[in-house]
């Protein structure tokens, strides 16, 4: 990773501007126990982004559980948009990799999140469609991108369906000049901006996310519905 050999090299040449007259076997010794107590820091760093992951699953897990054994209809239901929003940090930080230089791939992210989502949904079948390009992200906007699709597609999903048909979910993602923007639409789900603004908390959710990450965030006609479009500002 171009991120590891920068922060050798660093250390390499922070010994040599230090201890200029050192000899160079010296140099390689101490070279080496910095790298020796940096590759100890990414374990330790590996171990507690596994413990954070493990910790999230486990809150998903209670919260899909005690849904499960509710019988009021509202507590029920925030129950399991909450399970939903914990299982989408998780999945933003298992496929975070601290180590690498490439920031994430936002549109593996927003695939696995989409699918776990129409896999998981109630009432009925998800035909989902996915077109989304690989796209990197700087990691500390993981967490409120994952929240974000998460919030936009439970949206969605909640909206339903004509009778006896579907819910055909259509997320894509691209590269914009302007920056990346990424559309989430289903077909016969929200067919006005007005209906969109009755969940007002998870209208307010997608909005604080989308501010997060500097995004813009806005709704559409898809023609059979609302298309939510959130365009990321390119750099």
């Amino acid at each position: 990773m171009r991120r590891s050999q920068g922060a050798e090299s660093q250390l390499r040449q922070r010994t040599l501007d230090s201890e200029g007259d050192l000899s160079a076997d010296e140099v390689e010794r101490r070279t080496g126990e910095l790298r020796a107590e940096l590759e100890l820091q990414r374990r330790r760093f590996r171990e507690m982004g596994h413990r954070v992951r493990n910790s999230l699953q486990t809150l998903s897990a209670l919260s899909l559980l005690k849904a499960r054994r509710t019988e009021d209809e509202s507590a029920r239901r925030a129950l399991l948009n909450m399970a939903q929003r914990i299982a989408a940090l998780s999945t933003a930080y298992r496929m975070s990799d601290p180590s690498s230089d490439e920031g994430l791939d936002a549109g593996a992210l927003i695939a696995e999140i989409a699918t776990e989502l129409a896999a998981g949904a109630e009432g009925g079948q998800v035909a989902l469609a996915l077109d989304l390009s690989p796209i990197a992200v700087p990691l500390d906007a993981a967490a409120p991108l994952a929240l974000l699709v998460n919030e936009l597609i439970g949206l969605a999903l909640r909206g339903g369906a004509p009778e006896g048909s579907p819910v055909r979910l259509t997320v894509s993602a691209g590269r914009r000049p302007e920056g990346t923007c990424l559309a989430i639409a289903c077909e016969g789900l929200l067919a006005s901006d007005a209906e969109l603004s009755g969940d007002t908390f998870g209208r307010t959710l997608c909005e604080m996310f989308a501010r997060q990450i500097k995004a813009e965030l806005t709704f559409d006609d898809a023609g059979s519905g609302t298309r939510a479009v959130v365009l990321l500002p390119s750099g």
